[in-house]
């Protein structure tokens, strides 16, 4: 790759033909442009007697040092314009190596056009351009680059007239400003301060007001901080309560559940005992029913046994007599009955005597003393019978308690 200071280099040592050297300059700065940024430098290894072969200078400044045709000129001026405003180390502007070198007059004026102000700027020995070409004697395009010049010159010295000339017109009216300004200013100050005795005036009110405010301010406070640890308890008391109230009425629907309960067995129990006061009076009825039954069949078994113990009488009257004659007719016919009874007879003789005694003794019918009235037999029945009764009731107890159980899954 060839940069274009190499390409300007062999062109000014005549190693490339002068068109083939140019053409190649301007199609490198079009193609690259950045490479007008670089500057090309020298070491001064080649030389060390001399200083002037350490130097630093941009392509613009090299082209300006070779005469370079204008079309080179303008493409590094394309590709970068503040290369005119920029010098090397000898302080050199591209204009000052164009007038030194002999630069033509349509280069001159294209530097010149692209920054005014270098016809005016010096170099590290304090020569300005015009200082240059005066030095180096007659060149190409002399009088044209002199006549660019003292044009440029004059401008720029018209313009600096004009310039300080309105510069001052500017001051003149800045000062009259200014002082009218400062009069209107004076006003307006003694206008504020007046107005800040006013307001001084106001803030001691205020003062004065917004301390009675602040010790208002501190009372409402401390009221405010009292309410607030009134309201702190009444929040305690207030969330106790509603806990007493939640539990009061979880008791309250236990109750009110316990009391339905209740009152379903109370009416299952009303329904018990309708049944069983029916049951009751049934039982009464079949109880005085049975007593009279027994009763009648009582008279009527005293009935018998006085009849029994009357006909069993007379039964044994009639075998005693009987005994009687049969004795009367063995006596009569001279049989004795000592001798020709057996034991056995003898023994039925005794169990006949006791039999007679008995019969005698039952003849004459005495209730025994611990046999019971009829008043305390109807007490003892009934007694029963309501032992039966109660028994009936345990029982259709239980089964109802026995119905109401839930069932287990």
């Amino acid at each position: 790759m060839i940069y274009v200071h190499v390409i300007l280099t062999h062109t000014h040592t005549q190693t490339l033909p002068l068109s083939l050297s140019l053409s190649l300059a301007v199609c490198r700065i079009d193609e690259n442009p950045n490479e007008a940024k670089i500057w090309v430098t020298s070491s001064g290894k080649d030389n060390a007697l001399f200083s002037w072969d350490v130097w630093r200078r941009l392509p613009l400044h090299e082209a300006c040092r070779r005469q370079p045709p204008p079309v080179v000129i303008y493409a590094l001026l394309s590709a970068y314009p503040a290369s005119t405003r920029i010098e090397s180390n000898f302080g050199e502007l591209p204009l000052h190596a164009a007038v030194r070198c002999g630069a033509c007059a349509e280069v001159v004026n294209c530097l010149l056009a692209s920054y005014p102000g270098a016809v005016l700027e010096r170099d590290n020995s304090g020569c300005t351009p015009m200082d240059i070409l005066n030095g180096t004697g007659r060149i190409m395009d002399h009088d044209a680059v002199i006549a660019a010049l003292n044009r440029t010159t004059n401008f720029l010295t018209n313009e600096e007239t004009m310039f300080s000339w309105k510069m001052e017109q500017l001051e003149l009216k800045h000062k009259q400003n200014m002082e009218e300004q400062g009069t209107k200013y004076e006003t307006l100050i003694d206008k504020k301060n007046q107005q800040i005795k006013e307001l001084k005036r106001l803030l001691q009110q205020e003062k004065k007001a917004t301390s009675n405010l602040a010790s208002k301010v501190i009372q409402t406070e401390t009221l405010a901080q009292q309410k607030m640890v009134s309201e702190k308890r009444y929040m305690i008391m207030l969330e106790k309560m509603e806990g007493e109230m939640l539990d009061l009425n979880a008791a309250n629907s236990v109750r009110t559940t316990k009391i339905v309960e209740l009152e379903e067995t109370i009416e299952s129990d009303r329904k018990t005992i309708v049944e069983l006061m029916e049951v009751i009076g049934t039982l009464r009825s079949e109880l005085t029913s049975i007593c009279m039954e027994e009763e009648h069949n009582l008279v009527k078994a005293e009935a018998n046994l006085k009849a029994m113990f009357e006909t069993q009488y007379v039964f044994l009257k009639e075998t005693e007599k009987r005994k009687e004659m049969m004795r009367d007719r063995l006596l009569t016919l001279g049989i004795s009955l000592s001798g020709c009874m057996s034991e056995e007879e003898e023994e039925e003789e005794g169990e006949e005597e006791e039999s007679e005694d008995e019969e005698q003794s039952e003849v004459i019918p005495v209730p025994p003393p611990d046999e019971p009235s009829d008043d305390e037999v109807a007490r003892v029945a009934l007694a029963s019978a309501m032992q039966a009764v109660e028994s009936l009731i345990q029982q259709e107890k239980e089964e109802v308690f026995v119905d109401d159980v839930p069932e287990v899954e």
